[in-house]
């Protein structure tokens, strides 16, 4: 049985990973064009995901071809971009201020981009360090909005200004697969193929908190408290706790053995919270995540 859980983490590693790895060439060719008129939009892969702060149906979804929204309209474009966002993430307290990095169009790394209007429009406001970077997750501080995390090339980046300017942590796990802020100021989770690690200091030092020798490919915490947290790993399945981390409980799931990328609670109605898989079906749970409906 050992060897069976093994050779399936090391599997489904791979498929995360090479994923990766495929997304972060220059894929200039590839790139879809605009959407014309009428057609229905459908997902690409998905590099993001979060609930708008005001309401609880809005989901924003950055993948391979920009910012989509979902609502009870279905899928939709924010604007004209349509670049691979392999990050996003959004302001816990401002509305319609979000940041991403990932592959534009034309080739090559965007940096770091900041749309205020809920990405009708974009900027980009700076490069990262050795950049321009590709960020693959990105995440902001839950409590302070200034303070950003970004990963590239293994290292995590940190800017205390809002993205305008960037240093490195200069100590933390190794092999993350996901950031993720901690509903405490200063805090950062970090998914990796070898557990999940939490930091109080902005970086500076880590502590491991749950599902060691595990991959945790995503984790959330709830915006209205502090040590409620849903993760998913490999070995643990999906997965919440009530004390921060201390314990845990098997949450049910209607996906089945499909693998959960991404998380997110709502903050207006932090009792909502959604998930996506790899196979982009998104789910809903109205009662913190005991039961779920397909929402897409």
């Amino acid at each position: 049985m050992k060897n069976k859980i093994v050779i399936v983490t090391i599997l489904i590693i791979g498929f995360i990973v090479g994923g990766f790895i495929l997304l972060s060439s220059d894929e200039s060719a590839e790139a879809p064009t605009n959407e014309p008129p009428n057609t229905k939009l459908t997902l690409s892969d998905v590099h993001g995901l979060a609930v708008d702060i005001e309401n609880p149906e809005k989901l924003y979804i950055a993948n391979h071809q920009g910012l989509y929204v979902q609502d009870d309209d279905g899928l939709s474009n924010t604007g004209p971009a349509n670049d691979d966002f392999m990050s996003f993430a959004t302001s816990p307290t401002i509305a319609n201020l979000f940041y991403a990095s990932g592959h534009p169009k034309s080739g090559g790394n965007i940096g770091i981009v900041k749309t205020s209007d809920g990405g009708k429009t974009c900027a980009k406001i700076s490069d990262g360090l050795d950049g321009p970077v590709d960020f693959h997750s990105m995440t902001i501080d839950q409590k302070n909005t200034k303070l950003i995390y970004g990963i590239y090339r293994g290292r995590i980046q940190k800017s205390i200004d809002g993205g305008e300017s960037w240093t490195y942590i200069q100590k933390h796990p190794s092999d993350i697969i996901q950031l993720s802020s901690a509903n405490q100021e200063n805090g950062i989770y970090t998914a990796t193929k070898s557990g999940l690690y939490r930091s109080l200091d902005q970086g500076n030092s880590w502590e491991l908190v749950s599902a060691e020798g595990s991959a945790v490919v995503a984790v959330a915490s709830n915006p209205q408290s502090p040590n409620e947290l849903i993760m998913f790993d490999i070995v643990g399945g999906f997965q919440k706790s009530s004390d921060g981390g201390e314990s845990w409980t098997k949450l049910s799931g209607p996906f089945g053995s499909d693998i959960v990328l991404q998380i997110a609670y709502s903050r207006s109605e932090p009792t909502v919270v959604y998930m996506i898989t790899d196979k982009l079906d998104i789910y809903k749970s109205t009662d913190g995540g005991t039961s779920w409906a397909l929402r897409q």
